[in-house]
């Protein structure tokens, strides 16, 4: 040890209490160790006093204050060793001793007095004047409860929002049923402010929003469980499940599957084991899917023969798959329906997806065809009022390029369909009118490019200001006749500015009202009123006499009422039942005739009934023989 005299304590005592105010360079310093008229030793120091170089390097890491004869209590580690703590702690490798373990009910009450308290009393905080210290602690308490029940979760994070966003003052908690209790006693407090424009809802003060703040972090430190704990549970339910998916009970799993949803959802619990919950979840969750009977047993028909052929033919067809073909089939929109695994009951599994994947892309090409038509019809309608200006400066229609309208005039009915093609020469281009080919110049392809945009514009301006009729496709005929023109966008007939509408137009115009149609007068003719007899007590010779009469009535009822023609006769009833009595009564061999056709006419149908229902079972209840 080196002796030093009172002055250089001193000296060296109050430099090292200006290092710890300021931060500083390394320094070279003067020691005298055998008196201020002795040989002085050069030392250098760091920012925190302790000797970097000098000295012969014996006291190199230690505090320059603590190196002297009379220095006593433990001194200050040196800087390796505080280096291997700190690289100890960044690594994980913490004892138990260093987690924070669960403050009592007691402690907690503690830290919320001293904030408060601290609130107060500190110049510069947040206004605690207003705010009743048993209400806050009350309310600390409450915030402290909620962190740990599961159903005020959402309360609770949305607390959080509020207070780490500093929206206290903007957005509010609806409380019932929420968890905080009396909320007119915390506005009372100084805690809480009622949000008038929304029921059983308040906003937190800037009071009751740090407190919240503070519980939350105070209850979050005392919830912490040690992670190395949570290692050992997880790795213990892991193995559980392992045993336990082999076998075969859905409902153990299903209760299994609960537990690991409940621990991925706590918050409690680090993210990355959270996750590893999650996992274990999804594999029981797939373990009671194949128990279930996995894919196929979701597949369900209209009936049960439809649904268990459905699920033969599944079967038969994935038997022979790969698993990505068949993940691939399970993914097609109707793959739980029957009906689309009896469609492919006839295909072998290779043209099965054949056929599957033919129609996909036929749909996508389909879908491709519609978006691109939507979007030429947006771009003609967003573009069309500047083809109405550019329009509205042809005062008729534009005409057609001279060399053009020869070509067409040597066509009865000329078509061209506005596309152009690349010749075999530079410059050179092809049109097919009418399916004759034509050879035009570079010149001649702007000249015609040039008069469809005109005749476009001159179109779009003219359908602009003419009227839209609404003509029926079976009278277009008529509507062409008088002028009317065709609107390929808006798939309509329209009537040109300045074209005078024909009286048959008037029909299509959209204000026309069509007038009142007078429905006819209907006359009802009441059968003629008959005397009932008694067909039942009447001789043989009487009853046929009474049919006899009838028949005449009818004709007569005929030729009057229905003019000769067919319709309503009430006398066919009557006869009907008067000579099936006459039968029944008087003819009892043909009575007998007519019961065996009736009794054979039942047996047929009813057979026909059994060999339909054997044909519909045969085919699954679907397709007929």
């Amino acid at each position: 040890m080196i002796n030093f005299t009172t002055k250089q304590i001193a000296r060296i005592d109050g430099l090292i209490a200006r290092l710890n105010v300021f931060a500083m360079d390394d320094k070279w310093i003067t020691v005298k160790p055998n008196g201020e008229e002795g040989k002085g030793a050069h030392v250098k120091i760091d920012d925190e006093g302790r000797v970097i170089a000098g000295m012969g390097g014996k006291f190199k890491g230690e505090k320059i204050n603590e190196v002297r004869k009379d220095f006593k209590g433990p001194k200050t580690p040196s800087r390796e060793t505080l280096d291997k703590s700190r690289v100890k702690q960044e690594q994980g490798d913490i004892t138990k001793s260093t987690v924070d373990k669960p403050t009592s009910k007691a402690s907690f009450e503690k830290e919320i007095k001293k904030i408060i308290n601290h609130q107060r009393n500190t110049e510069g905080t947040r206004d605690f004047s207003k705010v009743d210290d048993e209400k806050a602690i009350g309310f600390a308490h409450s915030i402290r409860r909620m962190n740990n029940i599961k159903r005020f979760s959402s309360t609770i994070e949305n607390l959080r929002k509020i207070v780490e966003n500093s929206a206290w003052n903007r957005v509010g908690v609806y409380t019932r049923g929420s968890g905080i209790e009396d909320p007119e006693s915390l506005e009372k407090a100084g805690l809480m402010i009622e949000d008038r424009s929304k029921n059983d809802t308040y906003k937190l003060t800037e009071a009751g929003a740090y407190i919240v703040s503070e519980a939350l972090r105070l209850s979050d430190k005392n919830s912490e469980i040690p992670t190395n704990k949570l290692n050992t549970e997880l790795s213990k339910v892991s193995s559980e499940i392992e045993s336990s998916i082999k076998g075969d009970s859905i409902d153990r799993l299903n209760k299994t599957a609960t537990m690991l949803f409940n621990k991925y959802i706590d918050k409690s619990i680090p993210e990355n084991i959270r996750k590893e919950y999650g996992r274990l979840r999804n594999q029981v969750l797939e373990r009671i899917y194949e128990l279930k009977g996995g894919f196929v047993s979701s597949v369900e028909g209209r009936s049960q023969i439809e649904t268990e052929k459905a699920r033969e033919i599944y079967k038969k067809l994935t038997s022979q798959m790969t698993k990505e073909d068949i993940d691939y089939l399970e993914s097609q929109k109707n793959a739980k329906q029957a009906g689309f695994w009896i469609g492919l009951q006839d295909y072998t599994p290779s043209q099965a997806l054949s056929i599957i994947k033919s129609n996909e892309e036929a749909r996508k090409h389909t879908e491709n065809l519609l978006a691109e038509e939507d979007r030429l019809k947006q771009e003609y309608l967003s573009s069309l009022p500047d083809k109405i200006e550019r329009g509205k400066q042809f005062k008729e229609e534009p005409p057609l390029p001279k060399w053009y309208a020869d070509i067409r005039s040597t066509h009865n009915n000329p078509y061209w369909n506005g596309k152009f093609y690349d010749g075999k020469k530079k410059g050179e281009h092809r049109i097919y009118v009418s399916n004759k080919e034509y050879k035009i110049s570079d010149e001649q392809k702007a000249e015609l490019e040039k008069h469809m945009k005109d005749y476009s514009d001159f179109k779009a301006a003219e359908r602009s200001e003419a009227t839209y009729l609404n003509v029926p496709y079976e009278q277009r005929e008529t509507a062409k006749k008088h002028g009317a023109k065709w609107d390929p966008n808006k798939k309509k007939w329209y009537l040109p500015s300045g074209v005078e509408a024909h009286s048959e137009l008037n029909q299509f115009m959209p204000n026309y009202t069509p007038p009142p149609v007078e429905k006819p007068k209907q006359e009802f003719y009441a059968a003629p009123a008959v005397k009932k007899a008694d067909i039942n007590s009447m001789s043989e010779s009487e009853l046929k006499a009474h049919i006899n009469n009838l028949e005449k009535r009818r004709q007569s009822y005929q030729n009057v009422v229905n003019e000769g023609g067919e319709g309503y006769n009430p006398y066919d009833s009557q006869i009907s039942v008067a000579s099936k009595t006459y039968t029944r009564r008087f003819d009892p061999e043909k009575q007998a005739l007519f019961d065996r056709i009736n009794k054979e006419r039942r047996r047929e149908r009813l057979q026909r009934m059994k060999e339909l229902e054997e044909k519909l079972e045969r085919n699954g209840g679907w397709y007929p023989d």
